[in-house]
């Protein structure tokens, strides 16, 4: 191994694409990654940019990017670590599909976001229901806004929410709300992704709970007409302050 303007290099007898890893990719205090193979290893996170090595462990501590330059013929290898805040708790009041569980009851505050392909994992799919959902942040915040991570792809059944409903509290008893509702039409097609946020609340809260609602049954235009729809979401969108 050898060090070239600041960037660790190892010389590989074989060629062939490194492999990021990591036990997951989401974390609350630090975590180890390895990258196994040959290249040029660099990590992005708020701190800024720094090389990292190769096939020797080290540690984050703040979300971050990491790449792998390892050929001029191919694109870097790249992964995102996300610095989740462990004080966050969630309690899910409807069941979601064990194959689209993407990765259990934490999902959606682990700060993993979905692409356009619902089957990556990331994703967790809920049909025929509306999603219920209580936050206790741990302490009380200013609460900005709050928003929904959602999927539609109305050939495979599944639509954005008709509205989502949003309520918070500081003591758990006395709750003020607000509703976000969704504009898109859902004979749209293609597989596309939305952020769908409240209007600004800035209040202050300690306990949110959500209710993410179903559209109702495949319309009567689609092949699986009245067929119970899916939601997909892959994550509660929490702007706050202290």
């Amino acid at each position: 191994m050898m060090v070239l303007d600041g960037a660790y290099i190892r010389e590989c007898p074989r060629p062939g694409a490194p492999v990021i890893q990591a036990i997951k990719s989401s974390f609350t205090d630090s975590l180890v990654v390895t990258v196994e193979g040959c290249g040029t290893c660099t990590v992005r996170d708020a701190v800024g940019q720094r090389a990292c090595p190769m096939n020797e462990p080290f540690v984050l501590t703040n979300t971050a990017h990491v790449e792998v330059k390892w050929s001029e013929a191919f694109q870097p290898v790249t992964a995102r670590f996300t610095k989740i805040d462990g004080d966050i708790t969630i309690k899910l009041g409807t069941p979601y599909a064990n194959q689209y569980a993407a990765g259990g009851d934490n999902a959606l505050i682990d700060g993993q976001r979905g692409g356009r392909d619902f089957r990556t994992g990331e994703w967790q799919g809920t049909q025929g229901q509306d999603v219920l959902a209580t936050i206790d942040l741990g302490r009380v915040k200013k609460l900005k806004r709050i928003g929904v991570g959602m999927l539609q792809d109305q050939a495979s059944w599944i639509f954005y929410p008709e509205l989502i409903e949003v309520a918070w509290s500081t003591t758990g008893r006395t709750w003020s709300s607000t509703t976000a509702k969704n504009s898109v039409k859902r004979d749209v097609d293609g597989s596309m992704i939305m952020d769908l946020f409240t209007e600004a609340i800035d209040k202050k809260a300690q306990f949110i709970k959500i209710r993410v609602q179903n559209g109702g049954v495949c319309p009567e235009w689609h092949r699986g007409k009245g067929g119970a729809s899916w939601l997909f979401l892959d994550e509660v969108l929490i702007e706050a302050e202290w």
